[in-house]
């Protein structure tokens, strides 16, 4: 599995929102299986999106299909930093 972790500020977290939820059926053709999304407990403009993919291929498959189109590419993000992760280890710890 490959991940693609995104953090950015957004202008306006609505509309970013409404967009990325738009893009749901395309993120799965391009191989997303699953994400998770994240916003700063101090600033609820600042988000981190983990995006699962099953290889690094399909991931920069999706981030460049974003790239290629600015319509599809979510408005008023600054601060955009994208990486690519592979996973090494997931742990369950007990409970205490």
């Amino acid at each position: 599995m490959t991940y693609l972790h995104v953090t950015a500020t957004l202008g306006d977290y609505d509309a970013w929102k409404a967009e990325f939820d738009r893009l749901h059926e395309e993120r799965a053709k391009h191989g997303g299986r699953n994400y998770q999304l994240f916003q700063s407990s101090d600033d609820p403009n600042r988000i981190a999106v983990l995006i699962e993919f099953d290889d690094e291929v399909s991931a920069r498959s999706w981030n460049d299909y974003l790239q290629l189109d600015e319509g599809k590419a979510a408005p008023d993000m600054t601060d955009v930093e994208v990486t690519y992760l592979d996973m090494v280890e997931h742990v369950r710890l007990p409970t205490a």
